[in-house]
């Protein structure tokens, strides 16, 4: 038999209880293990389990963190991507603006360009005509004034027509009406002619209009308006006692407008930076820009808006000839 006894002071002890025979031999009766009986939060298998449970719980929280700290990367990364994008989008709005200030750098540089001019030198013609009828009111007949006033007419309509021009250039983003139209060629220099009468008439010159009066093409009439009236005007500012003509041919696929005069040409110079569109607008008291290049910042700007070509060929005290070549399009494009 065992008997099972808990003892605090002894663990795994043995008691043997015996006793002798008649013989004086030892003769064993029973043997008692003692033992320590250890409260439950000591055994092994709660020991075992508490660090499973532990592990357990360890894990979870692990896991419960590693998932927080990628949650957080995520939205880190996420907020990185999204603030990256914001400052790509603001750097290419930047880029815009920048471009913007640019375009309306070369716009200012373009206005000026009209309005020292295209605008001044009609204002100039309207004062010399008009001190030409106040200082011989009394030697000119009722028909001189009233043609003297018809020039003055013509070149306040002009201004009009310029002024509205720049109006439209600024109301539409830089662009001038984009529509195309049936021009007769002809016609439309006849018109400029009006405008030219008074500069031809103080430099003496002849504007030859050689094109058929049925000629036309198509394209942007506002634009064609500021090419010829810039290259006629300078024509007629650098021609003395001359003559300026105009010419067109058509090929199966273009245009061609050529506007040559016998003036006081261009230096190699003057005729380089025209060509590399070099030309800056400086103040009309400048002496370059007295002598050379007005208005081929505007005309240059004209030509890429109704994309056509542009050459131009000078010599000194033989003249200046300037070739437009425009491409034909279908209709509607």
């Amino acid at each position: 038999h065992q008997l099972k006894i808990p003892i605090n002071h002894y663990n795994n002890s043995k008691i043997n209880f015996f006793t002798f025979d008649h013989f004086g031999r030892r003769k064993n009766i029973t043997d008692i293990k003692l033992y320590r009986e250890y409260p439950w939060y000591l055994k092994i298998e709660f020991i075992l389990l508490s660090f499973l449970i532990i592990y357990l719980i360890s894990f979870f929280i692990s896991r419960i963190r590693t998932n927080r700290i990628n949650k957080r990367n995520t939205e880190l990364g996420k907020l990185i991507q999204d603030k990256t994008k914001e400052i790509q989008d603001i750097n290419i709005q930047l880029l815009s603006k920048v471009n913007q200030l640019t375009e309306l750098n070369n716009a200012n540089t373009t206005y000026i360009s009209v309005i020292n001019h295209d605008i001044f030198a009609p204002i100039k013609y309207i004062n010399i005509i008009g001190d030409k009828i106040s200082q011989n009111s009394t030697k000119i007949n009722k028909t001189e004034i009233i043609n003297q006033f018809n020039q003055i007419i013509n070149s306040t309509k002009r201004l009009e027509v310029l002024c509205s021009n720049i109006l439209n250039y600024i109301n539409t983003n830089n662009t001038l009406e984009t529509s195309k139209t049936e021009i007769n060629l002809h016609n439309l220099i006849e018109e400029l002619r009006q405008f030219l009468n008074i500069g031809l008439e103080i430099n003496k010159n002849t504007l030859v209009n050689n094109i058929a009066s049925t000629a036309s093409i198509q394209s942007n009439k506002d634009a064609l308006n500021i090419i010829f009236t810039n290259l006629l005007s300078n024509a007629n500012r650098f021609t003395k006692n001359g003559t300026i003509e105009i010419q067109f041919e058509e090929t199966e696929s273009t245009y061609s407008i050529r506007v040559k005069d016998n003036g006081k040409g261009m230096t190699e110079e003057a005729l380089k930076k025209i060509r590399d569109k070099a030309i800056t607008v400086a103040h009309r008291n400048n002496i370059e820009y007295q002598s050379y290049g007005i208005g081929y910042s505007l005309i240059y700007k004209m030509l890429d808006f109704i994309k056509a070509t542009f050459d131009i060929n000078s010599e000194m005290n033989v003249g200046t000839e300037v070739k437009i070549i425009i491409k034909k399009t279908k209709r509607g494009e």
